[in-house]
């Protein structure tokens, strides 16, 4: 009797050394995703701070062209003005021969 009670005791013991041994292994696994996690989020914060950056160079970069729209549209006329100017050159010559 005091046999099978000391068996069921350790095995008992055994068990609960197991359960323990798999939760300090949760655990831990437990501390390094929340390690992990937290490094991706300083990933993600310096990215942040990043693109936050890049928006205001951006959007200053998108004002100036706004500011100067009209003086590259007018460029962009002179450009094909002049490019097309040995075409008329050529019509001309053709027209007064």
């Amino acid at each position: 009797q005091e046999s099978k009670v000391l068996i069921t005791y350790f095995t008992r013991l055994q068990s609960l050394k197991k359960d323990k041994d798999e939760l300090v292994s949760l655990h831990e696994q437990s501390k390094l995703n929340e390690t992990n996690y937290h490094n991706e989020i300083k990933g993600f914060q310096k990215q942040l701070e990043h693109l936050s950056t890049r928006e205001n160079e951006i959007t200053q970069f998108n004002q100036y062209l706004e500011k100067n729209q009209v003086f590259f549209n007018q460029l962009d006329k002179i450009i094909s003005s002049y490019q097309q100017k040995p075409v008329i050159e050529e019509e001309i010559k053709r027209l007064i021969l």
